[in-house]
């Protein structure tokens, strides 16, 4: 658990001297400005306790971290679109990850290229978000 600990410190440290460079000097430009892909991400911290005591369970019920990354260029004849979640949860689990509930340190969401090879036709090929309504 330690590693996985370091390893998230790492990628926020990245994230953050990325949006430094990219937004903290006028004429410095981050090497992802220079690729012309664009950066979001974000950081989602949740933490929740039990109000009553319980001999058989932690006090702490949710101690969870994720930071996403999303980067995306988008080109004259393509676009491509990589979105991934990195989680680290402290309070253990009864089972191992699993990447198909999320509980896993490394969750690919999205990696998609995106073309229209015609004006009436969009094609994107890869592994994407589907919602039904």
């Amino acid at each position: 658990m330690i590693k996985h600990k370091l390893i998230f410190v790492l990628l926020i440290i990245c994230f953050l001297i990325t949006f430094t460079l990219a937004y903290g000097q006028d004429q410095a430009e981050s090497i992802f400005n220079q690729l012309g892909i664009y950066v979001h991400g974000f950081i989602d911290l949740k933490a929740g306790a039990r109000i009553a005591k319980d001999a058989y369970k932690q006090n702490a019920s949710l101690l969870e971290s994720r930071f996403q990354l999303d980067l995306s260029r988008i080109g004259d004849i393509a676009a491509l679109q990589i979105r991934a979640d990195f989680l680290y949860d402290d309070i253990p689990k009864e089972t191992g990850p699993d990447l198909e509930d999320g509980t896993a340190f490394f969750d690919l969401r999205e990696t998609n290229i995106f073309f229209s090879p015609f004006d009436l036709m969009d094609i994107k090929i890869g592994r994407q978000i589907l919602n039904n309504f």
